[in-house]
């Protein structure tokens, strides 16, 4: 015997509250969605409300994430900072390369306008799980273009990225650059840090991490305290086989 959904009321007046209100209490299933936005196209509403308001419904799936990035390439164009909580969505989400084709429409409609310091992290962890190096490349490309790649959540970002695909020299040299402008990295891009140095068999490097540590009395979380008995064993290794 099969289910009857029974599709949400649309609210009367059309507005931004009461969608949002009808959205929360109802779950977001694609006819639900397909729905609401007709209703949203037929009004005065501007299209970018059916975005902001999924992003927004407490009941956000994947299957509205799906839905969000097809209502995104449609539009004309679209405010910066709900093109990145789009992105940060689509980051974390089980398809992160869905975040670089985002990035790509945010080029085509708004060019690097479109674009702030915010949209740098979720790009760069996407690429980082996506494995798309080329794509990190780019983007830190046009970070430096900007002038944001020396913005402490942009390096972490670049860090990871970097990390996750095997460069790991280029993880020691954002390093150089972070301490060469004052930045002081943070337990998570420490410990990535001394993880390349291990991977890299670059353990003078690793000692010297562990040297900048104590000297700036770095507070050891768990990561952190990891990643310096991963080195520690190395050392130990490598002294063994010398």
């Amino acid at each position: 015997m099969s289910t009857v959904t029974t599709l949400p009321t649309i609210p009367v007046p059309l507005n931004s509250t009461a969608l949002h209100a009808a959205l929360s209490s109802t779950p977001t299933s694609l006819p639900h969605l397909k729905q609401f936005h007709a209703h949203v196209l037929r009004s005065d509403l501007p299209p970018s409300l059916i975005l902001k308001l999924l992003l927004s419904s407490p009941s956000f799936s994947s299957s509205s994430l799906d839905y969000a990035l097809s209502v995104f390439t449609h539009l004309p164009t679209c405010h910066t900072p709900l093109s990145n909580k789009l992105l940060r969505s689509l980051s974390r989400s089980a398809k992160p390369e869905n975040a670089l084709l985002a990035y790509e429409k945010m080029r085509l409609k708004e060019g690097l306008l479109g674009i702030d310091r915010f949209s740098f992290p979720p790009l760069l962890k996407a690429a980082s799980r996506a494995s798309g190096l080329n794509e990190g490349k780019e983007i830190h490309g046009v970070a430096a273009k900007l002038g944001f790649d020396k913005d402490p959540f942009v390096q972490t970002g670049l860090v990871g990225m970097y990390h996750q695909n095997g460069l790991y020299d280029d993880v020691l040299q954002l390093f150089e650059e972070m301490r060469s402008s004052n930045l002081k990295p943070d337990e998570m891009i420490l410990a990535t840090i001394l993880s390349a140095c291990g991977r890299a068999r670059n353990l003078s490097y690793g000692e010297a991490i562990h040297d900048f540590i104590i000297e700036n009395n770095v507070v050891l979380d768990t990561y952190l305290q990891s990643a310096l008995l991963t080195i520690h064993d190395f050392w130990v290794f490598e002294s063994w086989e010398s």
